[in-house]
C-alpha cells in the first residue's frame, strides 16, 4: 500500500535568485538535468522493493522524459509498457 511521503527544500529563495540570473535555456537544462538524477534514485528503489516473483515489474521501471508543456518539464518513473492505455482504459 502507498505511504503519504512529504519533502521538504531548503533554499528554494536562494535558487531561484540564481536560475533568474541564468539565461531561460541553460536553468531549463539544468533543472532537467537535476530532477533526471533525483528520479534515478527513486527508480532504484521502487526496483528493488519490487516484488520478485518473476521480476518483471522491477526490470520495467525505467525513468522517462514528461511530455513538455510551457512551463512543465522534468523525469518521471514508469513501470510497464503501457499495455493498459487509450480510449478503451
Amino acid at each position: 500500500m502507498a505511504r503519504d511521503v512529504t519533502v521538504t527544500i531548503a533554499g528554494t529563495r536562494e535558487l531561484a535568485a540564481v536560475l533568474k540570473s541564468i539565461p531561460e535555456k541553460e536553468a531549463a537544462k539544468a533543472i532537467r538535468k537535476g530532477t533526471r538524477a533525483g528520479v534515478k534514485v527513486i527508480a532504484r528503489l521502487a526496483a528493488r522493493r519490487a516484488p520478485r516473483k518473476t521480476g518483471a515489474l522491477a526490470r520495467s521501471i525505467k525513468v522517462r522524459a514528461m511530455k513538455r508543456r510551457r512551463h512543465r518539464f522534468g523525469s518521471v518513473v514508469v513501470a510497464g509498457n503501457k499495455t493498459f492505455t487509450g480510449d478503451t482504459f
